[in-house]
């Protein structure tokens, strides 16, 4: 476990930003956040927690949406973006880890987007990091997860794939544990004429593992779809978890 802890606290740093960062933005942030939002039934002025917040992709679409949103990243590199990006709105960002939740007060909601949880390879910290959440959460309030699932990785492999970022050629290898659940990517990448590498590992979790999780943290209503517009969950969607 210590190991892949360490994978985490190293990899989201500001290489992760200038290399994985430009794909990150392709995303419709702006799309992301109202989406999840609808799907948790809140509107502004409402309070919502965004964990782990990145370089506040969401958390800056968010509070422009109207909302109140407190970040909580344990990456300095992380934190340091998002306050740059945030700046001038109603966003409170704090480094911290997502297991013990450094925060006062309840929300309305909490997002967990794009596959945050399962790095540590251990169910038991995703509990502590729901059980933390839900005490967070003021009575009837949602808690939305929008993640990568066992049964999608079994339907869709990761292929070693080629591609180029800034001005880097950069190179992916997919890997999976069946037995564990645990899964990933080997990243290399050419940098002032050198090669380099990471790897990132996490659990994938199967809809029932979740659900069983989620009802251990004091979650009483559980939700799953393959989408925030409410889509049927199958083996070629991604997972979105939706509990109060």
């Amino acid at each position: 476990m210590l190991g892949r802890m360490d994978w985490w606290n190293r990899f989201f740093d500001a290489r992760y930003l200038r290399l994985w960062g430009p794909f990150l933005e392709s995303r419709d942030e702006v799309a992301e956040a109202r989406d999840a939002v609808d799907l948790a039934g809140v509107g502004p002025p409402g309070r919502i927690l965004d964990v782990p917040c990145g370089f506040g992709r969401v958390t800056r679409p968010l509070a422009e949406l109207g909302f109140a949103v407190v970040g909580i990243d344990l990456s300095p590199d992380m934190v340091a973006e998002a306050e740059r990006r945030c700046d001038g709105l109603d966003v409170e960002i704090t480094q911290g880890d997502m297991r013990e939740l450094p925060v006062e007060g309840l929300f309305d909601a909490a997002m967990c987007l794009f596959s945050s949880i399962g790095y540590s390879g251990d169910p038991d910290d995703d509990l502590r990091f729901f059980t933390a959440v839900r005490t967070h959460l003021k009575d009837g309030g949602a808690f939305v997860i929008d993640t990568q699932h066992r049964d999608r990785r079994a339907a869709h492999p990761v292929e070693r794939d080629w591609f180029e970022v800034d001005g880097s050629p950069m190179v992916t290898e997919g890997f999976m544990d069946w037995v564990s659940g645990i899964g990933g990517e080997i990243i290399r990448w050419q940098e002032d004429g050198e090669w380099h590498e990471r790897r990132f590992e996490v659990y994938h979790y199967t809809a029932t593992e979740l659900d069983r999780l989620l009802r251990q943290a004091g979650f009483t209503n559980t939700e799953f779809y393959g989408g925030f517009d409410r889509r049927p969950l199958a083996p070629d969607t991604r997972l979105i978890a939706l509990a109060r």
